[in-house]
């Protein structure tokens, strides 16, 4: 005997809006946070933070990072998009990926880069860095070539 058409979707009830299941209180989706991004570190094939200290150099695409925040029963969810403007003109847009974390610390993975050496999938890890009365996004990113890109973001 099979579970229900019900039950198999109440598997993934917290994954939809309200309108779906209201019984949840899921309130919609909302921009938390927005991190353009400055600056990149990146380190060659076979550097790492023991064997060099990466030069920063201007982004040469610009990108924004936005955290999303609901509410699934008064509990606090986060969610993350990356946009980055492409040489062309288009975006690729890196829209609610695996996340884990929160607005002060999460980890995703981006597989939509477009224009890069290494097509494939980033994992991306990223921080709030306080500085000088000011706070940043630093990310550290393993590309699939297994070299390490570092990024600075300001909101």
């Amino acid at each position: 005997m099979l579970p229900t058409t019900e039950e198999v979707l109440n598997a993934f009830r917290d994954q939809w809006g309200r309108a779906t299941f209201p019984r949840l209180t899921v309130t919609n989706w909302a921009p938390h946070e927005t991190w353009p991004r400055l600056a990149v570190y990146p380190l060659g094939e076979g550097q790492t933070e023991f064997t060099t200290v990466p030069q920063p150099q201007p982004t040469s695409k610009p990108q924004v990072v936005t955290v999303f925040n609901r509410k699934v029963v008064g509990r606090d969810e986060y969610q993350v998009i990356e946009d980055t403007a492409e040489p062309d003109g288009t975006h690729s847009l890196n829209s609610f990926p695996v996340f884990s974390g929160g607005p002060d610390w999460f980890v995703f993975y981006n597989s939509v880069a477009r224009n890069v050496p290494v097509p494939g999938e980033y994992q991306e890890t990223c921080r709030t860095l306080p500085y000088q009365g000011q706070e940043f996004l630093a990310c550290r990113t393993i590309t699939p070539s297994r070299t390490i890109i570092y990024e600075l973001h300001r909101r």
